[in-house]
């Protein structure tokens, strides 16, 4: 018996579903009903594709999702969302990203710890930053007078500003020359 969804679609009745696949997803059957069509076939897919999977090849996956579950519910969300990002992505980016990945995987453990540790620094330096220049920009009226200020202030604006001047960021705790202030003519 095939079931009439609301945008006319076909949708998966409970008692069609193989029996093997009832018990996969038996956590869902009480509200299988009010599902989607488009979120049935994908569930019955997902149980399709597990029972086709070899024995290790499903203890590869309770693992990862083991650790998945693990993670907390922001770590969770934003690998879920980096995927969604991924499946958007173009063929040829998804091809270059695939191949990244599997020269990551290739790494030796060390490499992949040591390279790993790199990338959460870099990241978290990168926060910081952005925090740093979320904290410089005005907030809310603050931000509507600095626009009015810089209106009055391009009126009296010297005709040769100075260029802007551009320095590197610096890394914490690095030592070594700090350029002075500039020198007068």
């Amino acid at each position: 018996m095939v079931a009439a969804n609301v945008h006319g679609q076909n949708a998966i009745a409970w008692e069609e579903l193989s029996r093997e696949e009832q018990q996969l997803l038996r956590q869902v059957e009480r509200r299988w009903e009010q599902l989607s069509a488009d979120r049935k076939e994908e569930l019955r897919d997902g149980a399709k594709r597990w029972l086709e999977m070899d024995a290790e090849e499903r203890d590869r996956v309770r693992r990862q999702q083991d650790t998945f579950q693990r993670r907390s519910n922001q770590e969770r969300e934003r690998i879920v969302r980096r995927f969604q990002q991924f499946s958007d992505a173009p063929p040829a980016q998804q091809r270059r990203l695939k191949e990244v990945q599997e020269r990551f995987q290739r790494l030796s453990p060390d490499d992949r710890e040591a390279l790993r540790l790199r990338f959460e620094r870099q990241q978290l330096q990168d926060r910081e930053n952005e925090k740093d220049t979320d904290a410089l920009e005005p907030k809310g009226s603050e931000a509507e007078a600095s626009a009015a200020d810089s209106a009055v202030q391009q009126q009296t604006l010297p005709i040769r500003p100075e260029p802007p001047r551009f320095e590197r960021p610096r890394r914490q705790g690095d030592g070594g020359h700090r350029p002075g202030p500039p020198r007068q003519r």
